[in-house]
């Protein structure tokens, strides 16, 4: 993809965090809240975040119009063993945002009770598979244990470092990344990991920064400006620090 010449800044940056999952136990019962606090910006890139609102059994009510925004911040969930609940966070690029690349860092605490058998297919499958298959790869895990992922698109699972990360081009119009649609409790899921999981969340964060300044000769998007455009927004942001950063040597898994 051939590179769109943008403003002569610096350093360009945007973040929004959304927390997906905050479990509370209750015997062999759960509830879970969703927040999704919004939006600062700096300079020329500007993101939202929101989700669908749900009813009391997870269930997305008053589904949003094609091309429109999603609009809840808070869901609160009763959860069980082997249930499936919706929950689908969408990163909004606005128009004028200049050439950026899209990260996401995710937190899950509660990875120890979510269902990591099921399929895209079968509608239920984790939230990373869902992720993957969405167009974001996977390129690290920080020091504490979070991952990093960059928004790849169709190049999610190719390794040609030429496609290792998409330059999101400025538009006149909104742009919508998804993330994923659901979550499942594991079925087998029993009392003593439920307790484990007390007070646990899934924390996701989504970040824009430009491309400008990290890319290679003749257009490249290598696996080493990637890693250079994360720990700039490390850099960048205060409530980041040294541990968020990656050295491009971590294992995926």
């Amino acid at each position: 993809m051939k590179k769109t010449i943008r403003n002569a800044i610096i350093l360009t940056l945007a973040a929004v965090v959304l927390v997906v999952a905050t479990v509370f136990t209750t015997m062999a019962y759960l509830v879970s809240t969703a927040k999704v606090s919004n939006v600062f910006t700096v300079g020329d890139v500007t993101i939202e975040m929101y989700e669908s609102p749900v009813d009391e059994d997870g269930k997305i009510v008053n589904p949003v119009a094609v091309g429109e925004k999603k609009t809840a911040d808070t869901n609160t969930y009763a959860i069980k063993p082997g249930g499936t609940y919706d929950k689908d966070p969408t990163v909004y690029v606005n128009p004028g945002s200049t050439e950026c690349y899209l990260f996401v860092k995710a937190r899950n605490q509660i990875d120890n009770i979510e269902y990591k058998e099921g399929t895209i297919d079968a509608g239920n499958a984790s939230m990373k598979t869902q992720m993957v298959a969405n167009g974001w790869k996977r390129i690290g895990k920080t020091a504490i244990g979070d991952w990093i992922y960059v928004y790849t698109g169709d190049a999610a699972d190719d390794n040609d470092t030429d496609a290792f990360a998409q330059f999101i081009e400025s538009m006149d119009t909104v742009q919508s990344f998804d993330l994923f649609k659901n979550f499942t409790i594991d079925p087998n899921c029993n009392n003593d990991k439920y307790k484990l999981a007390q007070g646990a969340a899934v924390t996701i964060t989504a970040y824009a920064i430009q491309t400008e300044g990290f890319i290679g000769a003749n257009d490249e998007v290598s696996k080493e400006n990637v890693i250079k455009a994360w720990n700039a927004i490390v850099d960048k942001v205060d409530y980041e620090g040294e541990n968020s950063k990656l050295t491009g040597n971590e294992t995926i898994e």
